[in-house]
C-alpha cells in the first residue's frame, strides 16, 4: 500500500533567501512524500554477529530492581521462540504501565519509568528492549507514525528465527499497515 504523507513544520530560526529585509514571525514548509507501508509482517534479519548490538543494555534500557523484580514475575514456560518469550513480556508491560502524557521526558529510563507505572510510547519501548535483552532477544527502538494520528510513535522490533517483528507495546498489538517506520536504532537517542 502506497500512502502519501504532508506535513507542515514549524521552525523557530529563520535562514533568508533572496532579497527581503524584514524579519519573518513564521516559516512554513510543506513536505511531500511517500511511505510504504505492508511491511509490518517481518523483515529478514542479518546475521547473528551483525545483530548483536541489539543484545545488550543501554543507559535507557540498564535493568535495576523494578526491571529485575518484573522480569522474574514473568512466566515464560511453554515460550521456545524469541517470538513467544516476547508476546509474554509485551503483555506484562501493557499490563503493568499506564499511557500518560507528560509523565516522562525523552531522558527517562526504563526504570524510571516502570518505578513511576506510567509513561509514553517511549517508555513503553524502553522497558520492553530491556525486558528481551534480559531473556536474550535482540530488540531495537523504532521511530515512526500511526496513520491518522499525524504525531511520532515509538515500538520495538525483536528478533526471532532471522527475522524482525514489530511490537506496539502502547496499543497491544503486532505492527500491520496503519504504522509508519521511519527509523530503527538500539535507543532513542540515535535514530
Amino acid at each position: 500500500m502506497n500512502l502519501y504523507v504532508k506535513a507542515k513544520i514549524r521552525l523557530e530560526i529563520v535562514v533568508f533567501f533572496g532579497n527581503t529585509d524584514s524579519p519573518h514571525q513564521l516559516f512554513k514548509v510543506e513536505v511531500k512524500g511517500r511511505a510504504t507501508t505492508g511491511l509490518s509482517a517481518c523483515i529478514k534479519a542479518k546475521a547473528r554477529h551483525q545483530i548483536s548490538m541489539f543484545r545488550y543494555q543501554t543507559a535507557y534500557t540498564k535493568p535495576e530492581n523494578e526491571l529485575e523484580k518484573m522480569f522474574s514475575s514473568i512466566d515464560f514456560s511453554g515460550c521456545d521462540t524469541n517470538w513467544k518469550k516476547s508476546m509474554r513480556i509485551m503483555e506484562k508491560v501493557y499490563q503493568t504501565l499506564s499511557y500518560v502524557k507528560g509523565a516522562t521526558t525523552v531522558e527517562t529510563s526504563a526504570e524510571q519509568a516502570l518505578q513511576l507505572g506510567q509513561g509514553v510510547c517511549q517508555d513503553y519501548a524502553h522497558i520492553m528492549i530491556s525486558l528481551c535483552r534480559m531473556a536474550g532477544i535482540p530488540s531495537r527502538y523504532v521511530v515512526g507514525m500511526l496513520i491518522g494520528e499525524g504525531l511520532s510513535h515509538a515500538w520495538v522490533e525483536i528478533e526471532s528465527n532471522g527475522y524482525w517483528y514489530g511490537l506496539d507495546l502502547t496499543n497491544f498489538l503486532v505492527v500491520n499497515d496503519q504504522h509508519i517506520k521511519i527509523s530503527m536504532g538500539e535507543i532513542i537517542k540515535i535514530v
